[in-house]
């Protein structure tokens, strides 16, 4: 009588082989999904918090504006180390050196606002400073915001003095002083009651003249009245038009 040995079909062992290899390439896969989807996840919130950052510092920025804007009418200097009734260092001699300005919250995110004094020499001026504003939601800090703060377009030359309107630079001139006007629109109706000399068509620097890169157009903020009104003096007015 003979003996046979029995064998095990090799279909079932292929079977088997597929099977544990399918579960493993799945469970690869799914892994791979999820570790993928959990880093897009954390891309995504960085991405918002990042932009949500930007917004709060552009929120600082305007709030210190609004400050620098309503010392320079009351005081017109921003080098005297008050502004707006904070207490800011001022440079001696002047240098780069940045200065606490204000800071604050903004619904999840702080904001804090600097500034630096722009130097005359080795003075800091009265008229422009440069203003920083780093905004954080969470633990992200993106690069802040840097703009230059212009006080006035209205710059009397015998008294080195800038003004916030043209109204306010005739009141407080001399006879006989010159007056250089930046570029750009200047919504008043002009007064002039003493002898003076207003250069329009400057820069935002108030040194370089060019009347037909820096327009000037004085437009009256009252159509019903002169837009310009001389009532006396010798008046020397150029570079600029009056509507």
């Amino acid at each position: 009588m003979k003996m046979f040995k029995r064998k095990v079909p090799q279909k079932k062992g292929i079977v088997l082989i597929v099977i544990v290899l399918t579960v493993l390439v799945t469970s690869v896969y799914l892994a791979s999904f999820i570790m993928r989807n959990v880093y897009d996840l954390k891309i995504l919130h960085r991405d918002k918090n990042i932009s949500l950052a930007k917004i709060v510092a552009g929120a600082g920025l305007e709030r210190a504006f609004l400050y620098l804007d309503d010392d320079f009418k009351r005081s017109g200097d921003w080098s005297d180390g008050d502004i707006a009734g904070i207490s800011v260092g001022v440079p001696s001699p002047c240098n780069a050196t940045q200065y606490s300005f204000i800071n604050g919250t903004l619904g999840k995110g702080y904001y804090n606002v600097t500034i630096q004094y722009v130097c005359d020499g080795s003075t800091p001026r009265k008229d422009r400073l440069w203003v920083y504003s780093q905004g954080t939601v969470g633990n992200i800090t993106p690069p802040g915001l840097k703009r230059l703060a212009i006080a006035g377009r209205f710059y009397n030359v015998n008294q080195t003095r800038v003004y916030p309107d043209l109204s306010s630079a005739i009141d407080s001139a001399n006879p006989g002083d010159v007056l250089r006007i930046a570029g750009g629109d200047l919504v008043e109706n002009v007064v002039i009651n003493k002898s003076l000399t207003i250069e329009l068509g400057y820069d935002f620097d108030l040194i370089h003249r060019d009347p037909e890169v820096y327009k000037s157009i004085i437009i009256p903020q009252n159509s019903s009245n002169y837009t310009l009104y001389i009532t006396g003096g010798n008046i020397t007015l150029g570079g600029g038009v009056v509507e």
